[in-house]
């Protein structure tokens, strides 16, 4: 095997370098994953699987704001700045979604994902939202989202429809 296949053994540049200078590989790695979630905590990496709006039991802000404080570690005030919106409604969102599910959120990394970003448009609901961009960024239909979000097609071709006109009457008047 050539020295620069072996990634595992003695050969291994990192190898002989760290137990000649005495690094704990353990300690590097903590390191490694400690920087590695911080980064993905930044505003732009934040993204939540559609999965998680499965739960009809919980709006979609409280969903949102459940999966930021709890599996992105992130304060009231981040997440209310992150989303535009006052901290008193963060805090209200996250006590009430905590009400009504108490267990933390499996992030579910398989399938689609929703950038955390495009709930801080004010001008939709949280529910137009979702729906515009599953229908219109993840070329979802109707039938799909409904089955996916766990919510009547009715309710969810309505928010679509209701998004769409606010849209529509934002980009006439600006």
């Amino acid at each position: 095997m050539s020295a620069g296949l072996d990634m595992l053994g003695e050969n291994n540049w990192l190898s002989r370098h760290a137990s000649a200078e005495g690094v704990n590989f353990i300690n590097v790695l903590e390191d490694f994953l400690k920087l590695y979630k911080d980064v993905m905590k930044r505003e732009e990496y934040l993204r939540l699987p559609l999965s998680l709006f499965s739960n009809s039991n919980l709006g979609v802000l409280e969903v949102v704001v459940k999966t930021l404080k709890e599996n992105y570690a992130l304060d009231y005030c981040k997440i209310a700045k992150f989303l535009g919106r006052d901290d008193r409604t963060i805090w209200t969102s996250y006590k009430n979604a905590v009400r009504k599910y108490s267990s933390e959120f499996k992030l579910d990394e398989s399938g689609m994902f929703v950038p955390g970003v495009i709930f801080s448009n004010r001008s939709l609901s949280p529910l137009e939202t979702l729906t515009i961009y599953a229908r219109d960024v993840l070329n979802m239909s109707f039938h799909e989202l409904s089955i996916t979000l766990n919510r009547a097609y009715s309710t969810l071709w309505i928010s679509y429809k209701h998004g769409k006109l606010k849209l529509e009457k934002n980009e006439r008047t600006s």
